[in-house]
């Protein structure tokens, strides 16, 4: 996933199912709206959103599958420590 995909998906997550119009009008991209377009398209073949709706109507939206497809940034990941106290493992029960 590219920055500028990035960027929307993080958008779509704080503000909801909208309008690829509203997408353009509120995030006011350096490029295109015709750019907006072919990236909301790539990232519903990608399986990260979903469109509902048709025409002016169509709303994009996180995919459900998304949080099991989604990226994982690996620096971040390991910052966590695990706490080993609260992992409790039925030993020959």
């Amino acid at each position: 996933m590219d920055f500028r995909e990035q960027k929307i998906v993080e958008y779509l997550q704080i503000k909801g199912a909208l309008s690829s119009k509203e997408i353009f009008d509120r995030m006011s991209p350096d490029y295109s709206y015709a750019t907006l377009k072919r990236i909301l398209s790539d990232l519903v073949s990608e399986n990260y959103l979903v469109s509902v709706g048709k025409g002016r109507g169509t709303k994009h939206k996180i995919s459900p599958v998304y949080e099991i497809i989604q990226p994982i940034d690996m620096e971040k990941y390991y910052e966590k420590e695990m706490n080993t106290e609260e992992i409790e493992l039925p030993l020959n029960k």
